[in-house]
């Protein structure tokens, strides 16, 4: 009698927990009130209530913060659903993710002090930078240093990586980043895409390209060819590094070689047809011998195409030294307008979540 009474009692149980189930799945956007477990699952408050017989009273009603203690199995009513008015509010009115778009660039000469002085001073900034775009970069084994928020990005081996590119984990958990790979290894390129635009523009992508020219003994007497290095791109693209090139352009006050000027025009002249504009101030010089027979120079350069041209809101070196030869350059783009993407509602007894 009492087994049977007992199989009776946790068939009836069961029911009673699927249909509470049922009708969750079933409408989930509705706050359906849900019957009450006729009898608890915990097994030794179902003996104790089979022990009194099936004409003993029934219990008293278990409040939902009892019911899941005694079975956290068994789901808790329904939450009230937060006003929508709130939510298109908070929606609407949140603001860019990203205040600005600051991009580094510096030459670390293969060092990993110069590296770490480097990350260490983005303190001094008033934005923490979103690309980090490094020509000689530190490695053992081919394999980069880490800097924690950051991932890194380098051409495939063989050989030591001559550029690298760091990427914040924040703009990574925002907007998709992936690498673009050149026949060249001292060249390298990232593309950062929104599906919602960048810069409220109807561009979705944002190519940032890191170069570090060699001179070479054969034409075009550097490693990198002035077309692979400046391409026509119909969205915005800024290219940015250690060009070891002297122009009137970019220091108007040194006095140039036949050679040194023919070099430099082909690149000049190869990024102006594009077209490309120059975003370093003339005369600003990026890097400062570590003798005092050499004079300062303009090695450092960004060029930005017609389509970023606009959204370039400035370049300056205000970071210290590093103890490169080089001077980091920061170029700030103005705020991409990425929205907060809107709250979801995961479940009928889950909290609002994005």
């Amino acid at each position: 009698m009492h087994q049977k009474c007992y199989l009776d009692r946790r068939r009836t149980a069961w029911i009673s927990v699927k249909t509470r189930l049922t009708l969750r799945r079933s409408f989930p956007q509705h706050q359906v009130p849900l019957p009450e477990p006729r009898v608890p699952l915990y097994f030794p408050v179902m003996l104790l209530h089979l022990g009194r017989g099936p004409n003993a009273p029934s219990p008293s009603p278990i409040s939902p913060q009892e019911r899941a203690v005694m079975n956290p199995w068994i789901p808790t009513p329904p939450r009230a659903l937060p006003k929508m008015e709130n939510f298109f509010t908070r929606y609407t009115d949140s603001k860019a993710v990203f205040p600005s778009f600051p991009i580094v660039q510096h030459n670390c000469l293969g060092s990993w002090d110069v590296f770490l002085s480097l990350f260490h001073s983005f303190t001094m900034l008033p934005h923490p930078p979103l690309l980090v775009a490094i020509q000689d970069p530190p490695s053992r084994r081919s394999v980069l240093p880490t800097f924690p928020g950051f991932m890194s990005f380098a051409p495939p081996p063989p050989g030591r990586p001559r550029v690298a590119i760091y990427v914040s984990r924040t703009l990574n958990q925002h907007l998709s980043c992936s690498t673009v790979f050149h026949d060249s290894s001292e060249m390298l390129s990232v593309d950062v895409f929104s599906p919602e635009g960048l810069f409220g523009t109807p561009h979705l992508s944002l190519r940032v390209t890191s170069v570090y020219l060699l001179r070479t003994n054969r034409p075009p007497y550097c490693s990198i060819t002035p077309e692979l290095v400046f391409s026509f791109l119909a969205y915005p693209h800024l290219v940015l590094g250690d060009f070891n090139l002297h122009h009137p352009l970019a220091d108007p006050c040194r006095s140039l070689s036949e050679w040194e000027f023919t070099i430099s025009t082909r690149y000049f002249d190869a990024a102006f047809d594009v077209p490309f504009h120059l975003l370093n101030t003339p005369g600003v010089y990026t890097r400062f011998p570590f003798d005092t027979v050499s004079r300062p120079s303009v090695l450092d350069l960004a060029f930005a195409n017609t389509a970023l041209a606009l959204q370039v809101s400035s370049w300056d070196s205000p970071l210290p030294s590093t103890g490169s030869d080089h001077v980091p350059c920061v170029i700030t783009l103005k705020p991409p307008a990425i929205m907060l993407p809107p709250l979801l509602r995961i479940g009928p007894s889950s909290t609002w979540t994005r």
